[in-house]
């Protein structure tokens, strides 16, 4: 497979953003051409066809919850009811994946299911605006209690329609929802709907309307007053007929399935788009533990995660936790998705043929491996990634955008090559930023955090920089901070202890609850931005004047290191040879030093046996036995091939004579001036400034009546200042620990 496949046949950049665009413009207004267009992001767009041959992707709970396991599916046993992701996160592509299994499931004709649909079947109801004046009242923070009996009244109405049960002795029903003939005339329209195997043109939002519209403008105790009574009914006298046509009809269950009631309200003010759904989840609840509904109604449902944990939570949302499946996924759970759509695109348009072993998003690119000209590795050389992680380090890991990056690369026109990848990448990555500060960033201000993303100077910023960016905002600083932290747009770096002092590991709340600010820490030495964010900040016009600061060595990404300034002493591997690399000098390698190496490789074991071990002091006893352990390794077990000395005292005389010639080495006396802090003395100067002796790097105890508790000593150099270089790590495996 090749690397990179180079192409001078690009065409200008101009042209292909204008693709790109058009693309994901026909993306927005849900153009698609059935297995022509297997890139689409929408799931509420995606027919049945489609959908049996999108398989979900996931853990255990997912494929349960999708009844992907068969004939061991119990489609009537309660559990988990209602999923909660990040939008973009595959709620709605699991909802029908479940209704459509659910409905082609042997318990499918003794159920009852809504959305019923026609010829058509329609697998969910996708809850969109209300577009009727919600009351003040109910846009507070302390309406969440009365979200729950919309939510539950709602719910009771659209079942008295859907199982014709309604009739002028219904108590309380036309009171709520019209009279007898209005709603006769509204069912006909309703029919005429599905009878053309669209969406019906009345759904559970009408029945919403109805209530709020029959809500008092700003009188809570009046509206609470209303709901209860209207409950009242509800569980009474339209529960009895509910029941009854259940029965006549030879039925056992009525199941819902509910998508995206984030949709219902726009996203701000924050107060009510959470109660909305905080309601939901809270009526599924109540339905669930209710001694009247819960053997005969079920509801599926999904909520945006960053509806709750914000410290405005409903006192009941830890009780309905039980019904929730939180969504997450795995770095292959991802790629397995966007591989599925590539299977499905036309073969004609694919760069590379499909291959059985090869990896499809390699036939979709043209290539396997990025290396990054601009950007070197940890241990020298180019930095060079597999495609696959370069696309997701450049998403939030929200399937929607790995998808879209993927339908955004297969939509560029000619010959793709490692350029015309890159820029597709980059448009697309700024467009779901761009996306999600609209629909997705609960509190999103222009004014504030527009104006603190264009003051960001560079891809890492250290803790006095970004305080300084924070001091121009006052007390809204830390806040500000903490809102892009957790909304994955800025990372933290997180030490790692098992590594030296200026190593991190890059970590992005892609799963954090959003919303809290006050319930993280910034006290970080380092801040990471997201290389979407980073695109999105670079095409505002405030960054044509000014200048931007990128990371010349590694990449920005969740999980990848990050190393501020080297150790003074790393251990490495290079092909079959071992290396030392000091901060103030080449690498060092047995390869160089030839006959003379024996010292190095010494030095080598030593140092390995300090770090491992965690102490300054090694005996003659651990040396032997790490020693013994490296040559194990087969890889270098060549390489630190040297005849020991079988008896003690022997052993130490070769010892101190190593340790001698070490410390007469230019570049670690150099090191040790470093970290004692004292001065070079001048070539063939041999005198030096009385009170600054040239300490030494490695000393051996003075006694040799010790035996094998004759100790070599490192005094001065700090064991995080000591570490192994990637390949090393990784070799002796320290990285599956």
């Amino acid at each position: 497979m090749a690397k990179r496949v180079l192409s001078w046949c690009r065409p200008p950049l101009q042209k292909q953003v204008a693709a790109i665009t058009e693309y994901l413009h026909n993306q927005s207004r849900g153009t698609t051409m059935g297995i022509e267009n297997p890139f689409n992001v929408d799931a509420a767009l995606v027919s049945e066809h489609e959908l049996a041959q999108l398989t979900p992707h996931g853990g255990a709970a997912i494929r349960a919850f999708c009844g992907l396991d068969g004939s061991a599916t119990d489609w009537e046993e309660r559990g988990v009811c209602v999923l909660k992701a990040r939008k973009g996160f595959g709620k709605t592509h699991l909802l029908a994946a479940r209704s459509r299994n659910h409905r082609s499931s042997s318990t499918a004709t003794h159920t009852i299911f809504y959305p019923q649909g026609g010829r058509q079947r329609i697998l969910f109801d996708a809850l969109s605006s209300l577009h009727v004046v919600v009351p003040r009242w109910l846009q507070g923070r302390e309406a969440a209690s009365a979200w729950i009996y919309i939510w539950q009244l709602s719910v009771l109405g659209l079942l008295v329609w859907i199982t014709e049960s309604r009739s002028a002795t219904l108590r309380g029903y036309a009171d709520w929802f019209g009279s007898l003939e209005s709603l006769d005339q509204i069912q006909k329209l309703n029919n005429s709907g599905t009878a053309a195997g669209g969406q019906p043109s009345v759904m559970l939002t009408w029945f919403m309307g109805r209530i709020l519209e029959r809500m008092p403008v700003d009188d809570y105790t009046l509206g609470m007053d209303q709901l209860k009574q209207g409950l009242y009914h509800g569980n009474s006298d339209w529960a009895i007929a509910i029941t009854a046509s259940i029965a006549s009809r030879d039925k056992t269950r009525i199941v819902m399935y509910l998508d995206a009631p984030d949709e219902l309200v726009e996203l701000n003010p924050p107060n009510l788009w959470r109660n909305v759904q905080q309601g939901l989840l809270l009526a599924v609840w109540k339905f669930s533990k209710s001694s009247i509904w819960s053997h005969v109604l079920n509801i599926y449902a999904s909520v945006r995660s960053e509806a709750f944990g914000s410290g405005q939570d409903h006192p009941d949302i830890a009780l309905a936790m039980g019904l929730v499946m939180p969504l997450a996924y795995s770095r292959d759970d991802l790629e397995a998705m966007l591989n599925d759509r590539i299977k499905q695109a036309d073969a004609s348009q694919l760069t590379l043929p499909l291959q059985e072993g090869q990896k499809p998003v390699y036939a979709l690119c043209g290539f396997s491996d990025v290396t990054h000209d601009n950007r070197d590795a940890h241990d020298g050389g180019r930095y060079t990634e597999d495609v696959f992680d370069s696309i997701l380090r450049h998403t939030r890991f929200v399937p929607r955008e790995v998808i879209g990056i993927g339908g955004a690369i297969y939509a560029i026109l000619g010959v793709r090559s490692f350029e015309t990848v890159r820029d597709a990448v980059n448009t697309k990555a700024s467009s779901d930023i761009a996306y999600a500060i609209t629909h997705s960033f609960l509190g999103w201000i222009d004014a504030q955090h527009g104006r603190f993303a264009a003051s960001l100077p560079k891809e890492v910023i250290d803790r006095k920089t970004m305080g300084e960016l924070a001091a121009k905002f006052g007390q809204d600083g830390p806040r500000m901070i903490k809102f892009f932290v957790q909304h994955g747009l800025v990372g933290i770096a997180e030490p790692l202890p098992h590594r030296h002092r200026h190593y991190y590991l890059q970590r992005f709340a892609f799963d954090e609850v959003h919303g809290n600010e006050d319930a993280s820490s910034v006290n970080k030495d380092y801040f990471f931005l997201h290389p979407a964010f980073k695109q999105w900040i670079l095409s505002l016009p405030e960054q044509l004047t000014q200048s931007f600061e990128r990371l010349q060595i590694g990449v920005i990404g969740n999980l990848k290191p990050y190393e501020a300034k080297p150790p003074h002493v790393r251990l490495g591997v290079v092909r079959e040879q071992i290396t030392l690399k000091l901060r103030t000098s080449r690498r060092m390698s047995t390869t160089e030093k030839g006959a003379d190496s024996d010292p190095l490789k010494f030095l080598y074991v030593v140092l390995w046996a300090c770090r491992e071990l965690k102490q300054t002091r090694i005996n003659l006893s651990e040396l032997r036995e790490v020693w013994a352990k490296l040559r194990g390794i087969e890889r270098i077990k060549a390489a630190l091939d040297v005849s020991l000395p079988s008896r003690v005292d022997s052993l130490a005389l070769k010892v101190r004579d190593w340790a001698k010639k070490i410390n007469q080495d230019k570049d670690i006396r150099k090191l040790q001036q470093i970290l004692r802090g004292t001065r070079s003395t001048p070539t063939g100067n041999k005198k030096q400034r009385p009170g600054t002796p040239i300490h030494p790097f490695i000393s051996v105890t003075a006694r040799s009546n010790m035996g094998a508790q004759v100790e070599v000593w490192l005094p001065h150099l700090p064991l995080n200042e000591l570490d192994w270089d990637e390949a090393m790590y990784s070799l002796a495996g320290f990285g599956n620990k």
